[in-house]
């Protein structure tokens, strides 16, 4: 995905752009009906000739439509469309026909309006979600750009537990020509070794870690390492709880002592190792990491490593 135009961020502009313009559709809908809900009210209540070429055919009958329901005493003179619908001899329409017209309007238009909210409220949750997708996306890249190295680590059964805009967002902001580690399991590690095939995965199949459960954690230790220093960031996506007792070191044995969560582990040795940390856990995230929420972000929490006072600069965001 580096040097070329992202299609996650294409996609979603699509998205956003397709549904604010069908959004103005209904309404340029419900304004077009409500004037034809006029001429058809009007046809209804005074029958005879449609209005002919010479007074100005259907364009001035709708343009002068609106006339219809602003005065409390109408009187039209024959040059006028309604006058037109109306039998040839009859100099002026009668009050009480008005009337009834105005009802019909009144009826026809809310029944439309009523049909055009029904709609509106449909897809505007929808369009609301897909908004926020969006901000959580920039907030994102605005913590992207800082890094030119990143790690991601997460669950191996993230369905259900992880929403995949979350997952998405994150691959959306990794900017171009960054360095991407990865590790070889299945589902989080899955899911960016295909965002970008040019990643560097460490997979125990190599042999470079031995076999049986320590390779894991020996891999998962050198992931880390590969992104302590040089502008490097370590992305987690966690979809349980912290298991008790884990705290952030610096040394690995601490880290990695059979808690039973590859994620978590690996996160709390590169706080330890003062690697920057994004983290998005909707489970939350323990007291005494130095994760501080990011703004706006729902799930989403953010740490400058060892030193958890820096996490305040978010605000600057």
């Amino acid at each position: 995905m580096a040097g070329q135009e992202n299609p996650l961020v294409i996609g979603h502009w699509s998205l956003v752009i397709g549904h604010q313009l069908l959004a103005v559709v209904w309404l340029l809908l419900a304004a077009v009906c409500q004037w034809l809900a006029v001429a058809v009210a009007a046809r209804q209540w005074f029958p005879g000739r449609p209005p002919s070429l010479r007074s100005g055919g259907w364009g001035v009958a709708l343009r002068r439509a609106a006339a219809v329901l602003l005065p409390s005493r109408v009187r039209f003179p024959r040059s006028w469309w309604l006058a037109s619908l109306a039998p040839c001899r009859c100099p002026r329409v009668p009050r009480s026909r008005c009337h009834c017209l105005r009802a019909s309007v009144v009826l026809l238009s809310t029944l439309i309006l009523c049909h055009v909210y029904t709609a509106l409220s449909t897809h505007l949750p929808r369009l609301h979600g897909i908004i926020v997708i969006e901000l959580v996306k920039q907030m994102l890249v605005e913590i992207f750009k800082n890094y030119s190295v990143i790690g991601f680590s997460g669950s191996r059964t993230p369905a259900g537990l992880l929403p995949p805009a979350a997952l998405s967002s994150a691959a959306a902001a990794v900017p171009a020509g960054s360095r991407v580690v990865v590790g070889c399991q299945r589902g989080v590690d899955a899911f960016f070794r295909q965002c970008f095939p040019k990643a560097e995965v460490f997979a125990v199949s190599s042999g470079r870690w031995g076999k049986g459960k320590g390779a894991y954690a020996a891999r998962s230790i050198a992931c880390v390492e590969s992104v302590v220093g040089d502008r490097g960031l370590w992305v987690a996506f966690a979809a349980s709880e912290c298991p008790p007792g884990l705290l952030p070191s610096a040394k690995s044995q601490k880290c990695f002592s059979g808690s039973g969560s590859g994620t978590w582990a690996s996160l709390a040795y590169a706080l330890g190792c003062g690697v920057s940390c994004l983290v998005f856990s909707p489970c939350g995230v323990p007291a005494g990491w130095g994760l501080a929420p990011v703004p706006n972000c729902s799930g989403w929490f953010f740490g400058y490593g060892s030193d958890p006072a820096a996490t305040q600069q978010l605000s600057l965001f």
